[in-house]
This record gives C-alpha cells, sequence and structure tokens, in this order.
C-alpha cells in the first residue's frame, strides 16, 4: 500500500545542491507560484535517454546484462520504468505517452543527441505536451548503492530531480519552470512521502530541457537498487503528480 501519508512537519527546507553559476535562484517565489494541469488537456511525454539503464537482479527479476548495469531487452531496462509510470499515471486518468526509442545501443556517449531527435518528432506528433519526463536511473562508482526508503513497510527506490539550466552556448529558457515544477513536487514528495527524494541537482547543463516547458529529469534509484523499488517509486511519483493535476 503506498497510499500516500498523514502530513508531517519537514522543518519546511528543501534540500537541493545548486552546482549552477546561476547563484540568485528565487526559490521561495518558485514554490509559491501556482501550477495546475487539467486531465483533460495536459498530455505527460515519457522517454528514458540513457535507455539501457538497469539494477540489480532480485528474485522476482533475473535477467542477463549486455553491459556493467546496462541491458538491450527492454523488460527489465528503464524503458519497463517509463512504461510502469506511464500505466499508473493512465490509472489516474492522466494521458501520459512513453516513447519506446532506444538512444544508448552501442554509442552512450550521443545518447542526449539520439534523444533530442526523439523529443523534438514525439511532440510534433502528440501536438505538444504539458510535461516532459526523463526517466533515468542513477549512476555511480558503487555499484552496491542502492538508496531507498521504507513507506508503509515498502521498500521504494530514492528519486532525484536533476535540473540543467543551460550553459553559455545552449540556453534553456524554459529552466525556471521546469525548476518551478520540480521544487513543487519535491515539496509535496517531502510532506507525503518523507525520505523519496534525495537531494535535487542544479547544474550547467541543457539535458535537452529546453524543448518542452516542464521538463524533468528523473533518477529513480541506482544500479543497487532493485526493479521492484523502482517500479514502487513510480507509483509514489503517479500520486505525486495527480495532485496537481485536476479532473
Amino acid at each position: 500500500n503506498l497510499g500516500t501519508r498523514s502530513k508531517q512537519n519537514t522543518r519546511n527546507v528543501l534540500k537541493i545542491l545548486n552546482y549552477s553559476s546561476y547563484r540568485n535562484i528565487d526559490f521561495s517565489s518558485l514554490l509559491n507560484a501556482n501550477i495546475i494541469f487539467t486531465k483533460t488537456n495536459d498530455r505527460i511525454l515519457l522517454y528514458n535517454t540513457h535507455t539501457s539503464e538497469t539494477y540489480t537482479n532480485s528474485e522476482k527479476y533475473q535477467f542477463s546484462y549486455s553491459g556493467t548495469m546496462r541491458t538491450q531487452d527492454a523488460l527489465f531496462n528503464m524503458i519497463s520504468i517509463a512504461k510502469e509510470l506511464r500505466d499508473n499515471l493512465n490509472s489516474k486518468g492522466i494521458n501520459a505517452t512513453n516513447d519506446t526509442t532506444p538512444h544508448d545501443y552501442g554509442t552512450y556517449t550521443s545518447a542526449y543527441q539520439r534523444s533530442r531527435i526523439t523529443v523534438k518528432n514525439a511532440l510534433k506528433a502528440m501536438g505538444g505536451a504539458a510535461i516532459s519526463i526523463d526517466v533515468h536511473r542513477d549512476a555511480i562508482a558503487d555499484l552496491t548503492y542502492a538508496p531507498k526508503v521504507n513507506i508503509n513497510g515498502v521498500n521504494v527506490a530514492q528519486c532525484m530531480f536533476v535540473v540543467g539550466v543551460g550553459t553559455d552556448t545552449n540556453k534553456n529558457d524554459y529552466y525556471l519552470d521546469n525548476l518551478k515544477l520540480a521544487l513543487k513536487l519535491q515539496r509535496l514528495a517531502d510532506v507525503l512521502y518523507p525520505g523519496l527524494f534525495r537531494p535535487m541537482i542544479i547544474r550547467n547543463s541543457l539535458y535537452n530541457q529546453d524543448l518542452n516547458k516542464y521538463s524533468l529529469l528523473i533518477e529513480v534509484g541506482a544500479t543497487g537498487n532493485t526493479i521492484e523499488e523502482a517500479k514502487c517509486a513510480t507509483r509514489c511519483i503517479t500520486n505525486l503528480l495527480n495532485i496537481i493535476y485536476k479532473d
């Protein structure tokens, strides 16, 4: 049961690691800004830049790796996590589509250039999206690293927002909108699912977040987590989005 918890005192502090050159971001104003989406009109696009990322084998999910904690089997890589998120969102009446185009099969370093083409084409085909979400899994040197939180007796992979403000040569005119949505969702999570989100990271990068207003990059767990834990996290993310979606 991953229903929302009762509200708890979180001391009104959001954990943010700002590595960008933007040192004067007015986080308070962004947090206080109102964001409302409607289930009738506001669709969500899901995709995976680092498609082949995957997790640690578990009793329920046994699979072979095609590289270091990677697989091209869509049943066990990030396509499966985005699909789970899509299904959960659809079950709440939120119109979500996940593009299953792989972007790092064979050439990992050009994945963002490839996913950029996918996002542009998908947005054109959809006639636009209210939110676009790039679903990732965190990668660090320690392959056993498994950030998780227990929510109502269930182990859930911790998540993390990564926000790109753009670079000197590639501007992101949407970075404040993207940050506004990430902050709102993380604040909700801190109240309803304490510990679900690790500190948000803000960087001088693009991550294709300049292509659509309200673009998110979510790291769902890390290499040491299991697919079960990652899928449980998508249920929490769905509940958070459902709060800001109106019927």
